[in-house]
């Protein structure tokens, strides 16, 4: 049973949304904040400082430098970070359920009184299993930040974008991400501009099924980045380029599609994209070069 559960402890927002930090954060980050100050409360006031463990709790990703941004406004000890309003809230709490045990707090003893009001001053270490085996199990339905965020934030279509720079540099999430979907999409609805599939093209479930393919399948994006090159040669009809796939497929979710013989669509691709530059070098030199440029 985790810390809050033992002592009946109620988080009190008013703490975070009345705090400076709660201004110089915008909406997603506050959620991040807020995830950790919870994880605190359930781990004895401390976490480790791990950006991974959130976004595996969370289902999402988290740019290095919101990360820093948002732990820069805690306390960090080590290889933990913790915030000092939590400790303060975990120590009254107990004081209160250890007196309660007792009938109260005792009366005439002031020995007492000073031995608690030294252990109250020391903060609370998270014990090594509860670090190791944290409460906060993964759950495959947890996509909070996905829908309530990336859904509510860019719950569009990628033609009403007006400035597709302006919308990159300004975007909270993995920006590789939403990269590789605008290009995907912008190749596919050059080709075919009115069709509804691409018409109707939502950024926040272009995004998604581009982060599954690289998260959850384990896909580098250097592999869409070669499908990309092969597909934008197919768009060009350069001879020695079979545009069946280009045909095909006409979004990045299909990609996770599976055949007959449940292999992954994206898989047959990249082996034929793998086959093209293992014998075309100037092809090969293309994927590189788009690769660095990317990767920059």
């Amino acid at each position: 049973m985790n810390d809050m559960a033992q002592l009946g402890f109620t988080f009190y927002p008013k703490d975070w949304w009345t705090s400076d930090s709660f201004y110089t954060l915008n909406p997603f980050e506050r959620y991040i904040y807020l995830e950790l100050l919870f994880m605190m409360y359930d781990n004895s006031g401390y976490i480790l400082n791990e950006k991974i463990k959130v976004e595996r709790r969370l289902s999402t990703t988290i740019r290095e430098d919101v990360w820093l941004k948002i732990t820069d406004l805690m306390v960090k000890e080590g290889d933990q970070i913790t915030c000092d309003s939590v400790n303060k809230r975990l120590k009254k709490a107990t004081a209160n359920r250890e007196n309660g045990k007792k009938g109260g707090a005792p009366k005439g003893n002031n020995n007492a009184k000073k031995n608690e009001s030294e252990d109250e001053k020391q903060p609370k270490q998270p014990k090594k299993t509860t670090q190791n085996n944290p409460p906060y199990k993964e759950k495959e339905n947890n996509n909070i930040i996905t829908t309530n965020s990336i859904n509510n934030l860019y719950n569009y279509s990628f033609v009403k974008i007006d400035d597709f720079h302006e919308l990159y540099k300004k975007f909270e999430f993995e920006r590789k991400y939403l990269f590789l979907a605008y290009k995907f999409w912008e190749m596919w609805n050059k080709e075919n501009p009115n069709q509804k599939t691409l018409t109707d093209a939502k950024i926040s479930k272009w995004y998604e099924a581009i982060r599954l393919i690289v998260e959850v399948d384990k896909q580098k994006p250097d592999k869409l980045i070669g499908i990309y090159c092969y597909f934008q040669k197919c768009a060009s009809k350069e001879s020695g380029f079979d545009d069946f796939w280009f045909k095909t497929v006409k979004s990045v979710s299909a990609f996770r599609k599976k055949d007959k013989d449940e292999v992954y669509y994206l898989d047959k691709i990249i082996s034929h994209v793998n086959n093209k530059i293992g014998k075309d070098q100037d092809f090969s030199r293309l994927v590189q070069d788009t690769i660095k440029k990317f990767n920059k």
